[in-house]
């Protein structure tokens, strides 16, 4: 359903709610297609197999992993312990991870083969 039909359907005093809420699956909403789960499972492995296939992705991934989890340590405490340093700390690190997630990308791109479009890769 477009936006403009949505906009007319929900002045529509005739149209039911749960309709525009919760469309039918099977063939209202224009947008859901039923192997959508199983291409996103795909590609996310997909992904997941391309950075822990080369050893300096995986490093860049694992230390995320290793960041991500000592910041949210790090905010947990600060937050229970009403500590504004540790807050703060965590959020520099939370900035520190989408720095190595940016690193990340990149490594994946530098993977990805030449094709027509897009000649170097």
């Amino acid at each position: 359903m477009r936006g403009t039909e949505a906009v007319i359907n929900f002045h529509d005093s005739s149209a039911s709610s749960s309709n525009l809420l919760f469309p039918d699956r099977r063939g209202g909403d224009a947008y859901y297609s039923p192997n959508l789960r199983r291409k996103l499972t795909d590609k996310l492995l997909g992904y997941i197999r391309l950075i822990l296939s080369d050893g300096a992705s995986r490093n860049i991934f694992m230390f995320l992993c290793l960041n991500l989890s000592f910041a949210f340590v790090e905010l947990f405490y600060g937050i229970w312990s009403n500590s504004l340093g540790l807050i703060s700390d965590s959020f520099h690190m939370f900035f520190d991870c989408t720095a190595l997630l940016a690193g990340l990308v990149a490594s994946i791109i530098t993977k990805w083969r030449p094709n027509n479009k897009f000649s170097y890769g």
